[in-house]
């Protein structure tokens, strides 16, 4: 298979540039826990998704090599990479008096979490995002692959302070993470094309107060930032990156 890289078109698409009301973040309190999410898609128990809150399409134009025919792409995966890096996580808990303390989480660094950078995959579709196929379009020459997510996190409302022996509730949350989305061709025997990528970040922070019967609300000053960047051909250059695109797996 031969890929024109100049044709390559990579596209990063929020929900809220095609729904108006989907554009701010949302908090809901799901049972005994506080998630942070995109709206857009969100199911509040158990907490998870529904729908996707972001899309990516990228498409190339390809072309046979000698001897190949089309029957031969079948053997080809054309898909997306994706590695997420949790920058911040950090949580903060506090009692109803003083007595009963307060604690203070850092989620995102050992050894609470080991490895901050890996492979935002699942099980059943790794290295992939998905297992979406991607659809050729012989008349254009064409392949595209498209993409969904919904980042999201989830939090205990309250943590058992162990000094005090007391409930202590979750006052405050920041979750920052940053992702590279990849777009790539896997040959039949394994080898990886990385072919174009977006880099994005996501970040949620916000705080939680709670009135009589210890009923968490959460405060309207819900800071959400979801920024993107143009896309760039190749892979990531990032130096903490190139081991985990050199074997796209768990750590």
């Amino acid at each position: 298979m031969i890929f024109d890289n100049n044709s390559i078109q990579m596209v990063f698409a929020r929900k809220s540039q095609f729904r108006e009301t989907f554009s701010r973040a949302h908090a809901s309190r799901a049972g005994n826990l506080a998630a942070f999410n995109l709206t857009h898609g969100f199911r509040a128990r158990p907490p998870g998704a529904t729908a996707n809150a972001i899309r990516i399409t990228a498409s190339i134009k390809v072309s046979l090599s000698p001897g190949e025919t089309f029957k031969d792409w079948a053997n080809w995966t054309i898909n997306f990479v994706q590695i997420c890096e949790i920058v911040q996580q950090k949580l903060h808990y506090s009692g109803m008096r003083k007595t009963d303390g307060q604690i203070v989480m850092s989620a995102n660094v050992p050894p609470a979490l080991p490895h901050a950078i890996h492979l935002d995959s699942s099980p059943g579709t790794a290295p992939f995002v998905s297992n979406e196929v991607a659809k050729f379009d012989q008349a254009t020459s064409r392949i595209t692959a498209i993409m969904g997510d919904h980042p999201m996190s989830w939090f205990p409302i309250g943590e058992i302070n162990r000094e005090s022996n007391k409930i202590n509730w979750l006052i405050q949350a920041q979750d920052f993470r940053r992702f590279s989305t990849v777009f790539t061709a896997r040959e039949p025997g394994g080898k990886f094309h990385y072919l174009a990528h977006i880099n994005w970040e996501l970040f949620y922070g916000g705080r939680v107060t709670h009135i009589s019967g210890y009923q968490p609300r959460f405060d309207a000053a819900i800071s959400t930032r979801l920024t993107d960047k143009p896309f760039k051909l190749g892979k990531p250059t990032a130096s903490k990156l190139q081991t985990l695109l050199g074997n796209p797996g768990p750590p």
